[in-house]
């Protein structure tokens, strides 16, 4: 994990990368769009990547992720 990264995580008091992903989609689904674009803007380039990738792929796998394709939505938007 990058140093930067691992201080946005540790600042949260989250111990992995995944739980800082989830946190965004967490964000998203109790409506602070403010602070899932802040969360998403935060991380590395190569994380937002990783981030996005993610997202897709489990949207792709469960395919009813109405939630995560809202958030992918809206953090390309950001690109």
């Amino acid at each position: 994990m990058a140093k930067k990264m691992s201080s946005l995580v540790k600042g949260l008091e989250f111990e992995t990368t995944e739980e800082y992903y989830q946190y965004i989609v967490d964000s998203k689904i109790n409506g602070n769009i403010d602070q899932c674009r802040r969360l998403y803007r935060d991380m590395p380039k190569e994380n937002r990547k990783e981030f996005l990738s993610s997202l897709a792929d489990h949207n792709y796998r469960f395919g009813d992720k109405q939630t995560e394709y809202e958030v992918l939505k809206l953090l390309i938007e950001e690109i």
